[in-house]
């Protein structure tokens, strides 16, 4: 297998059942900007998503990780001993601790309880961050034409308004592999496709300054986040 293959699945996330969406970035690109607001790296547009423990995307979610991670890398080794937990990766003859743009929403907790924040919110949750350097078509489910299609919303400050932190929304996204990058290890990555506004919801305001994950490709997390999936006739090879 070429170290520069890398492998993509698409998913529909909240079809069934709405998903929340949490600091939405869609009515224009952003940098990613630090504590004291400084500015820096490529312009792009966010979300990322809650999905509670129960939610019937989430085995979908944890299959999809699972079939590109034995896609790319093969045999994984979960929480080796001596090591952080985590996904590791023999990787250019290296174990390689993998980032995923997903995480545990209890620890997103703890992090914001040691920061002095409330992300209460995303207890009992899988966080799933995505982005994109291209403006995502953004649609109004309440909204739809003689075919029951839902309405593009395409004006800026509408798209503002429409998809807020606390909406819930449906979205197809795209998971893809990629290798590691200077000092940074390889993982999977998530990409925003379209999104779509389903209902209201309780706000949940934006913290502002540094971004939560602080990487848009993902973060090194302290747990396996494919739940330990294993795949099935489901998802063919």
């Amino acid at each position: 297998m070429s170290k520069h293959e890398d492998f993509e699945e698409t998913l529909l996330i909240g079809q069934e059942r709405a998903v929340r969406v949490v600091w939405p970035v869609l009515d224009k690109p952003r940098q990613f900007r630090d504590k004291k607001g400084k500015e820096s790296g490529k312009l792009r547009y966010e979300a990322s998503f809650l999905l509670p423990d129960d939610h019937p995307d989430l085995k979908a979610h944890r299959q999809t990780l699972a079939k590109l991670i034995k896609q790319k890398w093969g045999a994984v080794t979960i929480n080796p001993e001596g090591r952080d937990p985590g996904v590791y990766a023999m990787v250019d003859g290296r174990q390689t601790r993998l980032k995923f743009a997903s995480m545990d929403g209890n620890e997103l907790v703890a992090e914001g309880m040691a920061k002095g924040k409330d992300r209460s919110f995303a207890a009992g949750h899988t966080v799933l961050k995505t982005a994109t350097e291209y403006p995502v078509p953004v649609f109004d489910a309440r909204q739809r034409d003689k075919a029951g299609v839902p309405l593009r919303v395409s004006e800026p400050d509408a798209i503002k308004s429409l998809i807020y932190g606390g909406s819930y929304v449906a979205a197809e996204i795209k998971y893809r592999t990629y290798d590691p990058v200077g000092t940074n290890p390889p993982g999977i990555t998530i990409y925003l496709q379209k999104i779509c506004f389903v209902e209201d919801g309780d706000r949940i305001a934006s913290e502002g300054g540094g971004d939560t994950f602080k990487a848009v490709q993902g973060a090194v997390v302290d747990t396996d986040p494919t739940g330990g999936a294993e795949l099935d006739d489901e998802i063919p090879f």
